[in-house]
């Protein structure tokens, strides 16, 4: 068990709460960490020894890629090889495209996650139109093929996890709600109404994305319309192909924290193109620094802030969902510079900062100033005067900094109440700290754009490729351009769907090859990995400077 009881809290409500291998979840209960392994499942020695380094590092559950008959066998090894070494912990298989799958898993896991945009086969989906009766026929099809993974999880006492990823959405749901947050919540909902058609709720339902607003967004929606309905289900949290590095972690943090700050989230996943031990271990820290903030206040004082959170930051999303429809509708483009609020920006010294750092940091202001505020402080979004976020943070590593900053100024900075950070570090040693941390916390709320985004994912058994050294030699090489988002991804379940919210991207397949994308249109095909990144490289940078001139 990890940290206080930091769950989902809906006072008044069904607790909602499941077990999964004789780990209770939900409402009540400590949230939970899990990770995933990036192994291929059929090495049974290579992803037990990965999971038994995972329990060790602190994972409370551990999902297991399952894509074909062979590693369902390789599961029933590893479960029993994890078992002979003294680790029970719950283990949770992934499935996509293959219902029979998922129903060989579920007499072996604890958990099965599916997810409703390749739940059935790809050839019957494509089937499917968006019409009214087609999309009756969507469900009865769904229905028919869970049906019997329903009796199976009702025998093994196994639970399911309604995965839906902005990656892979149903084709009914993206022509009705396109791709955002309300189109994660309406395919959730479809599958909890099948479920329940079934008399089944032994469920945890997960809406992840890899912009931290739209999961978020997402998140808060399900929330609310969970609580309007009393009918409450535990939720899994997490920002899908975060990336590698600091910008992984910021962005993870952002979205974890806050929701875990509005109450929401029963177990959590930190994803990082890393080793999964990584994940676990800032996810603890995460846990450990939100278990002193978040329970220093009674209950029905908690209650009523994490309330308080939530509708303040639904309602703020709501207006930037609105206007940003508003926007794609009149075909205005995307700004990737100032925020909605004005000009966000970081405060800080520019002694001892290295050059690139130093063009976007503003001198602080002069003492006195009314833009001023004092310490870090969780309640500084009632201070509506507040632009500046000033204060000295003690943290004693990198991790810290980030996990005490987006704690702190997390919310203020999406609703709009701060403006800018200025953050004094004395406890670290390196001097620009503070502000590599705070550009990353501007970037990941949305509110500015100092460099180039990424995202990666953290590989799986579907994986062929070695993810971590690519998306670092991106990182290195093409850094520069903030006004580009490029996707690196490991196969094609979510894949294609995160490209089309990508400039460019870079997609495996199955054959250890690279596919280049364009949006998401592949516009270079079956490359060697160390030569697609430089063809994407010579790409970029011939069209930044065509842009420049």
């Amino acid at each position: 068990m990890n940290g206080k009881t930091l769950s989902g809290e809906f006072p008044g409500l069904p607790s909602g709460v499941v077990n999964i291998g004789g780990v209770s979840v939900g409402s009540g209960h400590p949230v939970r960490i899990q990770s995933m392994t990036n192994t291929n499942t059929r090495d049974v020695s290579a992803t037990t020894a990965q999971c038994i380094r995972a329990f060790e590092a602190g994972a409370d559950l551990m999902r297991i890629s399952v894509p074909d008959r062979q590693s369902v066998e390789a599961l029933k090894k590893i479960r029993k090889a994890l078992h002979d070494a003294g680790f029970n912990q719950p283990l949770i298989a992934d499935i996509h495209f293959k219902p029979t799958l998922a129903e060989a898993a579920a007499k072996i896991a604890d958990k099965v996650r599916i997810n409703p945009g390749n739940f059935i086969s790809a050839a019957e989906r494509d089937t499917l139109s968006s019409s009214t009766q087609q999309q009756s026929g969507h469900l009865e099809s769904v229905s028919r093929h869970l049906r019997p993974l329903v009796s199976i999880c009702k025998d093994h006492g196994t639970a399911i996890r309604i995965g839906t990823n902005a990656g892979s959405l149903p084709p009914h749901i993206i022509s009705a709600y396109g791709y955002g947050a309300e189109a994660l919540v309406n395919s959730a909902n479809e599958y909890l109404g099948v479920f329940e058609a079934l008399d089944f709720n032994n469920l945890i339902v997960s809406l992840k994305a890899s912009d931290p607003l739209q999961t978020i967004y997402a998140h808060l929606l399900m929330a609310d319309g969970m609580l309007k309905s009393s009918r409450v289900y535990p939720m899994h949290i997490g920002v899908t192909e975060a990336g590698e590095g600091m910008s992984g972690r910021i962005r993870s943090a952002l979205g974890i924290i806050t929701l875990l700050q509005a109450g929401i989230g029963d177990t959590l996943r930190v994803s990082l193109t890393e080793d999964p031990v990584h994940e676990i271990r800032f996810a603890r820290k995460i846990l450990s620094h939100l278990s002193t903030t978040l329970t220093e206040t009674s209950n029905g004082q908690a209650y009523a802030d994490k309330r308080h959170k939530r509708e303040a930051l639904l309602s703020c999303l709501k207006i930037k969902h609105r206007a940003e429809r508003q926007a794609a509708r009149c075909e205005k483009p995307a700004q990737h510079t100032d925020s909605d609020y004005g000009r966000a920006f970081v405060v800080a010294s520019k002694e001892g900062l290295p050059e690139d750092l130093a063009k976007h940091v503003v001198e602080p202001l002069q003492a006195g100033s009314k833009q001023q505020v004092g310490k870090l402080s969780p309640g500084l979004e009632n201070q509506d005067a507040a632009k500046i976020l000033k204060g000295t943070c003690e943290a004693s590593d990198i991790e810290k900094l980030m996990i005490a900053l987006t704690a702190d100024s997390g919310i203020p900075l999406l609703l709009g109440h701060i403006n800018g950070l200025w953050i004094s570090t004395p406890a670290l040693p390196d001097a620009s700290a503070s502000a590599k941390v705070a550009l990353q916390l501007l970037q990941a709320t949305g509110r500015y754009f100092s460099e180039t985004s990424f995202i990666s994912c953290p590989g799986c058994a579907r994986t062929t490729l070695d993810m971590v050294p690519i998306i670092k030699t991106l990182k290195k090489e093409l850094s520069g351009f903030p006004e580009l988002k490029i996707a690196v991804m490991g196969c094609l379940v979510n894949g294609p769907g995160e490209m089309k919210g990508a400039d460019y991207g870079l997609l495996g397949t199955a054959k250890g090859k690279i596919h280049i994308f364009r949006g998401a249109t592949p516009i270079q095909k079956n490359l060697e990995p160390e030569i697609a990144t430089k063809t994407l490289e010579e790409i970029i940078r011939k069209r930044y400077k065509k842009t420049k001139e």
